[in-house]
């Protein structure tokens, strides 16, 4: 899953994202873009089971948005 971060400098868009991931060597089959964090969560939430973990990487930004989305602000 790929999650831009607009507006936010460096932050990139999920399509300029995921031409990088291409450019690198990553099928565009096992990519699915989505305009910010929240919605990236949204999208991985019915992949998801019990127990599983998810890794999110990025800037403090990115984090940030994730936390927000999971309501575990601190």
């Amino acid at each position: 899953m790929v999650a831009g971060y607009p507006g936010c400098s460096p932050g990139q868009t999920s399509v300029a994202l995921a031409e990088m991931l291409q450019q690198q060597g990553v099928a565009s089959e096992r990519q699915t873009a989505y305009d910010n964090v929240a919605q990236a969560l949204e999208g991985l939430a019915p992949q998801l089971s019990a127990g599983d973990r998810v890794v999110i990487a990025g800037s403090f930004f990115t984090v940030s948005g994730a936390l927000a989305a999971l309501e575990l602000e601190g």
